[in-house]
């Protein structure tokens, strides 16, 4: 079970709002209009299955049927964690408190076996770095024939960090036409949810020669895009560039970057071995005190490179 994009409407609603002093509140007592008027902080502590039934209304589910989803999520990543050791399920269990009440103690929080809507929304956090979307990345693939060529990979920036390194595309160009078409589909992790993007884009072709086509984005912004694909070296790079800084455009100030096609397979390697390793530190701590003594006995072997016996 998954956190759904459901989530990320809940969070926005959720962190809008001053910060208030973290006064107690009998939430059982109130009505979605009281609750909408706290601030982010206060909603925060609402028990998490309560505000999910009686406040959070997205969609056309009953209330009976929202608890059960959040207790049913919840449990899921309990069990993934190691603290709810039963079968998740969409029952408020007394295995299901015990967990809660461990999980709370992991985390530095109150004990109480009634999990917060804070906590609720940090457990699933860590759920989806977890268990992420994974999509197969294509490797680099070129192919030519009478004016017609395509090539697929991962757009890698030269110098700056990639927001979200976990895309896609396919390029084809026609020279009859003097156009081509990108599409890019692109997986956007937050905190909270993770959403798959697709975009098609068109280019016109200034420039085609037996060595390379030159194109132009026809639509934008507030940059200007120029696509480079080398015929010889088999390969593709975009020159982004900053255009007028007005209205939309201000929040997106930047510098000249390049980007580079290449082998979208080892980007999809190296992002999921660095969320592998984050991943430990959210499991119940006598499941990792378990896991280091098992390492601690099969230490890894040294292989052909290692010492050799005399």
């Amino acid at each position: 079970m998954r956190l759904s994009a459901l989530a990320a409407a809940i969070a926005i609603s959720l962190c809008s709002g001053s910060i208030a002093s973290q006064e107690f509140r009998d939430f059982s007592k109130m009505n979605r209009k009281d609750f909408d008027a706290l601030s982010g902080k206060e909603k925060m502590l609402a028990p998490a299955f309560l505000a999910h039934q009686r406040f959070l209304k997205w969609g056309r589910i009953s209330a009976a049927q929202r608890r059960a989803n959040a207790v049913g999520v919840a449990s899921a990543a309990l069990n993934e964690f190691r603290f709810l050791r039963e079968l998740p399920s969409r029952k408020e269990t007394p295995q299901l408190r015990s967990a809660i009440r461990n999980y709370q103690k992991s985390i530095a929080a109150k004990s109480t076996g009634i999990l917060l809507l804070g906590e609720w929304i940090t457990l699933m956090a860590r759920h989806n770095k977890v268990r992420p979307r994974q999509i197969g990345l294509h490797n680099l693939r070129f192919f030519e024939f009478s004016g017609f060529v395509s090539i697929n990979g991962t757009w890698k920036p030269n110098s700056e960090k990639q927001l979200f390194p976990l895309q896609t595309s396919k390029i084809e160009c026609r020279r009859e036409l003097r156009r081509c078409t990108s599409a890019t589909t692109t997986i956007a992790y937050s905190s909270l949810v993770s959403v798959v993007g697709l975009t098609i884009e068109d280019w016109h072709i200034t420039k085609w020669t037996p060595g390379e086509i030159v194109a132009e984005r026809t639509y934008t912004m507030c940059f200007g895009y120029t696509m480079t694909i080398s015929l010889r070296k088999k390969s593709a790079f975009m020159f982004r560039r900053p255009r007028a800084w007005r209205g939309r455009c201000k929040s997106f100030r930047g510098k000249p970057q390049v980007f580079r096609l290449v082998d979208g397979r080892k980007i999809q390697k190296r992002y999921f071995s660095r969320a592998f390793k984050q991943r430990r530190g959210f499991y119940h701590p006598e499941f990792r005190k378990r896991i280091e003594r098992l390492e601690g006995n099969f230490p890894a072997s040294t292989g052909s490179s290692g010492k050799q016996k005399k």
